[in-house]
This record gives C-alpha cells, sequence and structure tokens, in this order.
C-alpha cells in the first residue's frame, strides 16, 4: 500500500492533525515493509488507529510535562491517562524524532487486550497507571525493532538507548536459532 493510501485509511478512522497523520502513515509504511512477516497492516491499523491507545494523537509539549506524566526523563513516551503520545517540543532533529516515534509506536502496537487484561508486553498494565519500570525484554524488543525500520526503511543508523538490553535480545535469539536447528538436525522435541 502506498503512503497516500495509509493517509486516507488514518484520516477515515480518526481525526488527528496533519504532524500525527504524517508519523503515523510512515510508521505504517515501516511496519509494512519491514514487519510484515510479524504483524498485517490490517492489524498493526487496528491497534494504532482503532483503539483509543493514542486516539489524542501526537502531542508536542514541554519535556518537563513529560517526565511529570510519564515519571521518567525521557524525550518522548505514551501517556496512558492522555490517550497520546508526547514528543518534547524542542526536539528539531527530524531523523530522531522519525526514531523516537518509531520506539514508542512499537510500545503502542504492543498493546493488546487478553480478556480482562491489557497487556503492554508481557507487562499487565489494567490496574496500573504508569510509571513503570522500562527495561526488559519488552523495551529491548521495542528499540531492536525501531531500530531495524530506521536502518531498512530510511538508511540510517540508530545507536539503541538500552545497548546492553538489545544485545542481550540478539544474544538470546542466535541462542534459540542455534538451540532450534540442533534439535531440528537431531529431530528431538522438546
Amino acid at each position: 500500500m502506498e503512503l497516500s493510501e495509509i493517509k486516507e485509511i488514518i484520516k477515515s478512522k480518526r481525526e488527528f492533525d496533519e504532524h500525527t497523520t504524517n508519523l503515523l502513515a510512515e510508521y505504517l509504511i515501516a511496519v509494512q515493509d519491514c514487519l510484515s512477516d510479524y504483524i498485517s497492516l490490517d492489524e498493526a491499523i487496528k491497534r494504532l488507529i482503532e483503539s483509543n491507545t493514542i486516539k489524542n494523537g501526537i502531542v508536542r509539549v514541554d519535556r518537563n510535562e513529560i517526565k511529570t506524566a510519564l515519571g521518567c526523563e525521557c524525550d518522548a513516551g505514551i501517556n496512558f491517562a492522555g490517550k497520546c503520545l508526547k514528543l518534547d517540543k524542542d526536539l528539531q532533529d527530524e531523523k530522531y524524532i522519525r526514531y523516537v516515534m518509531f520506539h514508542e509506536l512499537t510500545h503502542a502496537l504492543s498493546i493488546q487486550k487478553h480478556g480482562e487484561k491489557i497487556m503492554h508486553g508481557f507487562k499487565d498494565i489494567s490496574e496500573s497507571n504508569l510509571p513503570y519500570e522500562r527495561v526488559g525484554i519488552d523495551e529491548a524488543v521495542t528499540e531492536y525493532l525501531a531500530c531495524k525500520m530506521c536502518k531498512e526503511k530510511y538508511n540510517y543508523k540508530i545507536y539503541p538507548a538500552y545497548t546492553v538490553a538489545v544485545e542481550q535480545l540478539i544474544n538470546t535469539m542466535n541462542i534459540m536459532t542455534v538451540s532450534y536447528t540442533h534439535l531440528r538436525a537431531h529431530e528431538t522435541t522438546l
């Protein structure tokens, strides 16, 4: 699907400002081009646009407001209470903004309802009002995918903010691949 088509789909489902629409469309194109083995474009649209996670769009705010809303010193983050993605208004580097948005939108993409629980990766956020710990496998996978999309789609490398977590994730994936290959070679089951 083309960028213009995705923008029209976004506009037909929710009224966002132009900045939000453009960033969401760019992100969805990157999902389509880089992550289609893991999630369909239709499912990504459903989770991002049709859910209420970021129904109020991407809001440029003062850095202190992000810290107050999210409980941490960061450039951006999903504000679940405000149902928006907050971005530091002083950020100017478009490449970095795209990476930060890809990272945060990947978090939003991972939010799913399972029965009565609302899961953000492996964390139940049903009763949570944030902040909560932002380290571990959820953060490592999010960072890995955001960096992967920036590199594959826009040909620039972002150095992961969570370098150790991403390296551990890659090491774990390599171990799992070797273990699976070894099991298959010996026709052994778990």
